[in-house]
C-alpha cells in the first residue's frame, strides 16, 4: 500500500500530460517487476483505439472490432486477464498479433480500463508480466485508487490546457500548481466516502469539488437511497466551511409547526412550552453548512423566510426582537421534480433559482452497476469493522446476481442486503449466491422508497422491515422457528422475542 501512496504523491506533482503518462507507466515497471506496460488512447472521434510504439509505429483498432479484447474491456468497463495459452483465440487481427508477440513464456496480458476514457484521452492500460502478480494487483483496492488518481490528474491537466491557462510568471505558476494539487487531493479524498470508479461517479466527484470551492448554494437531486446526505457531507468536509458545523434536517420528517422553530430557534416564552432560549439550526450552522433534505416539502410561508435569510444572512428567532446573523452555506436535496412544483405554485420560483446555483445529480445505482463490486466490498469491510467479524468476499455468482437487480432502493438497498447477508455468514466464509438471492427476495417485500418517504419515525421503518423479513423467512420454512432463526443468523430466543414484540404468529 505504501508504495502506491508514494506513487500517487509523485503523480500529483506533475504538470505535463506526457510526463504524467510516462511516470505512470514506469511506476508499474518498478512496483510490479513487469515485462512491458503501455497505454492505448481513444482517437479524436472516439471511434478508434490507437497505440504509438517507441519506434513511432502506429497501431489502431475500431472500438467496435470485437476480434480484439480491447473493445470488450472498453465496452464492459472491466479488466481482462489473458494468459498466453488463450492468446490463440485473438490472432485474427494483425496489429494485435504484432503487439502481443513480445509476451514471454508463462506470462499474462492484463488489460485494464481507465476512468478518463473519452475522446483524445488514455482509455486502456496493457501490462505484460507474471500471471500471479497481475491477478492479485488487478483486484487490489490500492491499485484501483492509483488508477483513479492518474485519471483524475490527467483530466485536470487536460482541463487546464483547454481553457488556455499559461504560466506567465513564477508566482502565477506556483498558484496554479497549488490549486491543481489541492483539487487533486480533494478528489482523491472523496474516494473514501463516495465509493465508485464509474464515469458517472467520477463526474459527480468533479462537480462536488467545484461546488466545494465556491460559496454558492448547492442542490443535490437524485432518487431516494442514492446517498444525497453523504454527498452533502463530502461537500462540507472539503470546503472552507468545514471549520463550522454540518447541520442537517429532513423537511418532510418534521411537522410544519415544529419545522420553523427548529430552523429559526425561539426565545423563552415565545409559545407554550418554550421555557428557555433555543438556538435554531440556522444559528448553529454559522460558519458551517446547513443541509435541508427533501426541501421540496417545505411549507410555502417558510420558503419566503428562508429566501430572506439567504439574501440578507440575517434572521429573527420566534418571539425575538433582535435580528441575528448567520454566515452559512446552504446545501439542499430532493428526490422530486422541483420545477414541476414551481409550475403548480407549490414552490417559490425565486427560491428555486436561488437554490439551483450549483446543481448536482446523483446517478441511480442501476446506472452505475460497474460500482457494485466496490460498494459491496466497502459495506462488507464496514460490517466487519463494526461487529468485529471476518466475513469474506462476494462470490462471482453473487455479484452477477446483483448486476441483474433493479435496485429501486439504490445504494441504501444494496447496503441493507449486504449487511443482512453478512449477519448470516460464518467468519472466513464468502457470501454465496444463496444468501444474496434469499435476502433480495425478502427485501423485495419492503418498499424502500415508500417506507422512507411516508413513515416519519425510524423505529416504525425498522419494525416494518423486520416484520416482513421474519414473516417471509417463517413462510419459507413452513413456520419452523428453529430453521428460520438459523437462516437469519440469530438465536432462537431472539427470534421468539421479536415474534412476540411484532405480533407475528
Amino acid at each position: 500500500m505504501n508504495s502506491w501512496l508514494i506513487s500517487i504523491t509523485e503523480l500529483m506533482k506533475l504538470r505535463d500530460a506526457k510526463t504524467l503518462s510516462n511516470t505512470f507507466i514506469n511506476s508499474f515497471t518498478k512496483t510490479l517487476d513487469i515485462t512491458k506496460c503501455l497505454t492505448i488512447e481513444l482517437s479524436d472521434s472516439g471511434r478508434e483505439l490507437i497505440y504509438q510504439s517507441e519506434n513511432n509505429d502506429i497501431f489502431s483498432w475500431s472500438v467496435l472490432d470485437f476480434d480484439v479484447p480491447f473493445s470488450h474491456v472498453l465496452q464492459e468497463g472491466r479488466h481482462k486477464l489473458i494468459p498466453q495459452s488463450d492468446l490463440a483465440y485473438w490472432q485474427n487481427n494483425q496489429d494485435f498479433k504484432i503487439l502481443i508477440s513480445s509476451l514471454g513464456n508463462g506470462e499474462t496480458c492484463l488489460i485494464y480500463p481507465l476512468p478518463c476514457a473519452k475522446e483524445s484521452s488514455p482509455s486502456l492500460i496493457v501490462i505484460f508480466g507474471d500471471a500471479i502478480k497481475l491477478g492479485q494487483v488487478a483486484v487490489a483496492p490500492e491499485f484501483k485508487l492509483y488508477i483513479e488518481a492518474y485519471a483524475t490528474q490527467w483530466e485536470l491537466l487536460k482541463d487546464l490546457k483547454k481553457v488556455g491557462l499559461e504560466k506567465e510568471s513564477l508566482s502565477e505558476t506556483l498558484t496554479t500548481e497549488r490549486q491543481v494539487n489541492q483539487r487533486g487531493k480533494k478528489l482523491l479524498s472523496l474516494s473514501t466516502s463516495l465509493i465508485g470508479n464509474s464515469s458517472a461517479m467520477l463526474d459527480v466527484k468533479k462537480k462536488i469539488v467545484v461546488a466545494a470551492e465556491s460559496p454558492l448554494s448547492v442542490m443535490i437531486h437524485g432518487e431516494t437511497g442514492t446517498g444525497k446526505e453523504v454527498a452533502a457531507k463530502a461537500i462540507h468536509q472539503i470546503s472552507d466551511y468545514n471549520k463550522g458545523q454540518f447541520v442537517a434536517i429532513n423537511c418532510s420528517a418534521i411537522p410544519e409547526n415544529l419545522l420553523e422553530s427548529e430552523l429559526f430557534g425561539y426565545e423563552k416564552g415565545a409559545f407554550s412550552g418554550a421555557n428557555s432560549y433555543h438556538a435554531g439550526l440556522i444559528e448553529q450552522a454559522d460558519g458551517g453548512s446547513l443541509f435541508l433534505d427533501e426541501i421540496g416539502d417545505m411549507p410555502t410561508h417558510l420558503q419566503s423566510k428562508l429566501l430572506r435569510v439567504l439574501e440578507t444572512k440575517s434572521f429573527r428567532p420566534l418571539g425575538g426582537k433582535k435580528e441575528l446573523t448567520s454566515n452559512f452555506r446552504l446545501i439542499s436535496a430532493t428526490h422530486i421534480n422541483l420545477k414541476e412544483k414551481v409550475k403548480s405554485k407549490e414552490f417559490r420560483p425565486d427560491l428555486y433559482y436561488r437554490l439551483m446555483q450549483c446543481p448536482i445529480l446523483l446517478p441511480a445505482l442501476k446506472d452505475r452497476k460497474e460500482d457494485l463490486e466496490l460498494l459491496s466490498e466497502y459495506f462488507i469491510d464496514q460490517y466487519n469493522e463494526s461487529y468485529q467479524r471476518d466475513v469474506g468476499f462476494l462470490t462471482k455468482q453473487s455479484l452477477e446476481y446483483l448486476k441483474k437487480m433493479d435496485f429501486s432502493g439504490n445504494v441504501r438497498e444494496l447496503k441493507s442486503m449486504i449487511e443482512l447477508s453478512c449477519s448470516q455468514v460464518e467468519d472466513g466464509q464468502p457470501i454465496a449466491l444463496s444468501y444474496i438471492s434469499d435476502n433480495s427476495n425478502a427485501l423485495s417485500l419492503f418498499d424502500f422508497n415508500e417506507s422512507v418517504n411516508h413513515i416519519g419515525n425510524l423505529t416504525e421503518i425498522l419494525d416494518d422491515f423486520e416484520f416482513k423479513v421474519i414473516q417471509e423467512r417463517l413462510n419459507k420454512h413452513s413456520g419452523n422457528k428453529t430453521k428460520a432463526a438459523k437462516s437469519l443468523g440469530i438465536p432462537l430466543r431472539t427470534l421468539t422475542y421479536k415474534c412476540q414484540k411484532l405480533e407475528i404468529s
